[in-house]
């Protein structure tokens, strides 16, 4: 999943003119919703790679364990809290292994290239709104943050700012209708995909248990 993500943070890059291979423009920052950081991880998996960039910014809700990590004091799972970008309501992000091992011959490093900011929720509806009105363009809620956040960062960043957007608005109407005033029209394919029927199958919580339902499927 993190290689394919990282096609789109090289495609921005490309677009920009910052991968050119005589006279490149200068690097881009990526602002990112994070929760459980994987976005994040494969934006950095690229950079490693060799795409340039001029910081990330991890950008979340209340949920701010992975800012004050970042921000220098020492991580600790803490309970989520429930927000408008439920998404990112992750107290324990299981990428941050991930992260961490991509710095481990330079472990400083991962706070000089990420930044990080925390968006509250009355935040994030007054994002949407403000948008909304000075453009037409409807934000969702996770992508709301990263737009807050790098709003936030601005006036630090000499290059170009990728804001990334994570989901369709019209997932999440009461937060959204209630920031802009007016209902989200529905995406054709995503009305086909709510009303497609719920399937589950019920399996005992072991390895062997999810193995055989993943082959099963498999074969389907």
């Amino acid at each position: 999943r993190l290689l394919p993500q990282s096609l789109y943070y090289l495609h921005a890059a490309v677009a920009l003119g910052a991968m050119r291979r005589t006279d490149p423009g200068p690097a881009p920052a990526f602002v990112v919703p994070s929760g459980n950081l994987g976005n994040l991880c494969a934006g950095l998996v690229a950079h490693q790679a060799g795409m340039p960039a001029e910081r990330f910014v991890a950008a979340t809700n209340v949920n701010r364990g992975f800012v004050d990590y970042l921000h220098g004091e020492t991580f600790s799972a803490k309970p989520s809290v429930r927000t408008s970008s439920n998404a990112m309501d992750v107290g324990l992000p299981s990428n941050l292994e991930r992260i961490e091992w991509l710095y481990r011959a330079e472990p400083d490093r991962l706070r000089t290239i990420v930044h990080g900011e925390a968006v509250a929720d009355e935040d994030v509806s007054r994002c949407i709104r403000t948008v909304f009105e000075a453009t037409g363009y409807v934000l969702d809620p996770h992508s709301a943050v990263a737009f807050e956040a790098s709003s936030r960062v601005r006036a630090s960043i000499r290059g170009p700012v990728v804001v990334l957007a994570t989901a369709h608005p019209a997932k999440f109407p009461d937060v959204v209708e209630a920031a802009i005033g007016r209902s989200v029209p529905v995406p054709e394919n995503l009305v086909k995909v709510m009303d497609l029927p719920e399937r589950s199958i019920e399996i005992a919580p072991t390895l062997e248990a999810l193995s055989t339902v993943l082959h099963r499927v498999a074969r389907v």
